[in-house]
């Protein structure tokens, strides 16, 4: 009996165990598994939040307002510019004042003014910074004027005694040197005065003999000046000739290169209908009328997507020509938009131009996406795309 009741001891034991281990288990994947739902919830909203993100950008409308106006008193034109009203742009421009102004807000808030703010903002703490520095500065140089010397007297009597010292020494100085002048001024006039007459009738004939002996010496000096310089002046006319020698071989050169470069264009223009058939023989291989076809397609469409919805004002122009000012009318019929509020007035007489207008469109990016698609698509253009490469390498 005591045996059996180990055994049973023993298996319930095991039992316990195994329940207890299995509650664990269960308990950490419970917690994996909360953790990886918590994960996956957040890719799943980062996920949504990305293709709303996409969406919005190509399915969202980029809205465009543009506004002229040309009259005798103003000539001006505005272009406005938005993004689900989250982001909006805006240029105006006045041609009479050449002047121009761009205004770009983000959540309604100008970056113009954004940017002011913050100017504004290290202009203070740059003037803050400056003040208190000043403030140093002055508080340092009132500590230095207190300070006094060992003998008990200031810097600044110091410098007021030295400024007196040195401007008595030089009232001293000033006065020695009147007096000095003075003295000789007095010398020469004595020694005038006690001249004779015969002395000066002797220095008149000094001075004559001296003009005469000075006349010579310059005759003298221009004289061997002129041979000086004469072998100077040989050279310059001989570089001078030398000079002129070599512009003429220049030009001779120059009349050779022009003859060859007219004979080179003749060349090329002899070799002008042998490319000529090279270019249509690469437009029939490369289809290149089809795809003008289609990239004029193509274009129709953005067109019609990218065109104004709605236009409104008046347009009063003229050309000078009347069959001219007729096909312009009719042309700018086919590009207004359906709902339109324009008055055309066309003048078949004179050349003019008034308006005041207003557009109104809007641009979504999946059809310009949709045509860069098909475009990367289309097998005539990837292989002229290919062949442009390889000429190119």
């Amino acid at each position: 009996m005591s045996v059996l009741r180990a055994e049973e001891q023993a298996d319930y034991g095991s039992c316990r165990n195994r329940r207890t281990l299995g509650e664990m288990l269960h308990f950490i994947l419970s917690i994996l598994l909360g953790i990886l739902k918590i994960i996956g919830i957040l890719l799943l909203t980062v996920l949504v939040l990305l293709l709303l993100v996409l969406s919005a950008i190509l399915f969202g409308p980029v809205r465009y307002r543009i506004r002229a106006a040309k009259t005798e008193e103003a000539l001006e034109a505005a272009v406005t510019v938005s993004w689900l009203h989250l982001i909006r742009a805006r240029l105006l421009v006045d041609g009479r004042k050449q002047t121009h102004a761009l205004d770009i807000r983000i959540f309604g808030i100008s970056l113009t003014k954004l940017k002011e703010w913050l100017d504004r903002r290290k202009q203070k703490k740059k003037q803050k910074r400056s003040s208190s520095q000043l403030e140093k500065s002055r508080t340092a140089q009132a500590g230095k004027r207190q300070g006094l010397d060992e003998s008990g007297i200031s810097e600044d009597t110091k410098e007021r005694n030295s400024r007196k010292a040195e401007s008595s020494d030089e009232q001293t100085e000033s006065g020695k040197s009147d007096q000095l002048n003075v003295y000789q001024q007095e010398q020469q006039t004595e020694k005038e005065s006690d001249r004779n007459p015969q002395e000066e009738d002797s220095v008149q004939q000094d001075d004559t003999e001296e003009v005469k002996s000075r006349s010579r010496k310059n005759i003298a000096a221009r004289i061997f000046e002129i041979l000086r310089t004469l072998p100077y002046k040989i050279r310059t006319f001989c570089a001078t000739i030398k000079s002129n020698v070599e512009r003429i071989r220049e030009l001779g050169k120059h009349m050779k290169r022009i003859g060859e470069g007219i004979w080179s264009r003749l060349q090329q223009a002899a070799g002008i209908p042998e490319k000529i058939q090279q270019l249509l023989d690469f437009v029939e291989d490369y289809h290149l009328k089809e795809l003008f076809a289609e990239g004029k397609a193509e274009l129709n469409g953005l067109w019609r997507h990218y065109r104004p919805r709605k236009a409104a004002g008046y347009l009063r122009f003229g050309t000078g020509d009347p069959a001219l000012t007729g096909e312009l009318t009719g042309v700018l019929y086919l590009l207004l938009p359906a709902v339109s509020e324009v008055q055309l007035e066309p003048d078949f007489n004179d050349a003019m131009l008034q308006m005041e207008l207003e557009l109104y469109g809007r641009i979504r990016v999946c059809h310009l996406a949709a045509t860069a698609w098909r475009l990367f698509r289309n097998k005539k253009l990837r292989r002229l795309i290919a062949k442009i490469r390889k000429k190119g390498d």
